[in-house]
């Protein structure tokens, strides 16, 4: 099994230029975690796919609706939210194979609660760091930032 940590975050519109790392959001977080890149992996929960996309992978789905506000279309639509746990159910039995940490910093909450209830289903570990309030001012925060390096550091550690 690979020791590698995956941390999971939330979707940009940067895949359509097919990396999520051109926008802010990620820029942000690999630049706080960079001294840890080694052995952390990074992907998104995306509505495109729906399910996780790898980093790296982003390529594949450049044809993404830029602003498809789909945090609000799934909290509304039951049946939006059971695919999209489906979808996650599915990319975790794979992922776990692969990642023995799986950490989630996620400030929607669509995606964030069906991940959590994704790894319950299946009985996976999540450490959830995600910031406290669902907002890009919360997912910027030195505050929520050092609570997720902190995580990882006490990963490592362990």
């Amino acid at each position: 099994m690979d020791e590698r940590i995956l941390l999971i975050l939330p979707c940009n519109p940067c895949i359509r230029l097919g990396d999520y790392s051109l926008c802010d959001n990620w820029r942000i977080v690999v630049e706080y975690i960079r001294e840890y890149l080694s052995i952390i992996s990074l992907a998104a929960v995306d509505s495109c796919k729906p399910g996780i996309i790898l980093h790296g992978e982003e390529h594949k789905y450049t044809w993404c609706d830029i602003k498809p506000y789909w945090d609000k279309l799934y909290s509304r639509d039951k049946h939006r939210l059971n695919l999209l746990l489906e979808a996650l159910i599915r990319d975790l039995r794979e992922l776990i194979l692969k990642h023995t940490v799986l950490i989630a910093y996620i400030n929607i909450k669509a995606y964030r609660e069906t991940l959590i209830e994704a790894s319950k289903r299946l009985g996976i570990g999540i450490v959830d760091v995600s910031p406290e309030y669902y907002s890009p001012l919360a997912y910027r925060s030195k505050r929520n930032l050092i609570k997720l390096k902190r995580a990882i550091e006490e990963i490592i550690d362990s």
